[in-house]
């Protein structure tokens, strides 16, 4: 049985030599996200999400998590969100506009 280049026989296990622990032996090696998940959709959705979460601190509701909002979303196009954000960020109540068109696009 090999591991990490040591062959381990009958004879060295019987030294009692101390076992690397599994951690140790994978140390050095690093997984990196091949592919970059960041899209200009989710950008604005997250815009979306601290925006309205922001304005949700301190009161009863819940923060709303990026997969409801994406989720309430999904009938708009990219296009229409920078409409969407701009019709909310030119009013007076950001958090309300927003719900009003979430609620009257599914209808």
């Amino acid at each position: 049985m090999e591991s990490v280049g040591v062959v381990w026989t009958q004879e060295n296990l019987m030294e009692n030599k101390p076992i690397q622990q599994i951690g140790s032996l994978f140390s050095h090696i690093h997984l990196e996200n091949k592919r970059s998940r960041r899209t200009e959709r989710g950008d604005l959705i997250e815009r979306f999400m601290d925006r309205i979460n922001s304005d949700r601190d301190g009161v009863k509701y819940k923060k709303l998590t990026i997969q409801r909002i994406a989720h309430l979303l999904s009938l708009y196009k990219t296009s229409d969100l920078y409409i969407l954000e701009k019709k909310c960020l030119d009013s007076k109540n950001y958090s309300a506009t927003w719900w009003w068109y979430v609620k009257n696009i599914s209808k």
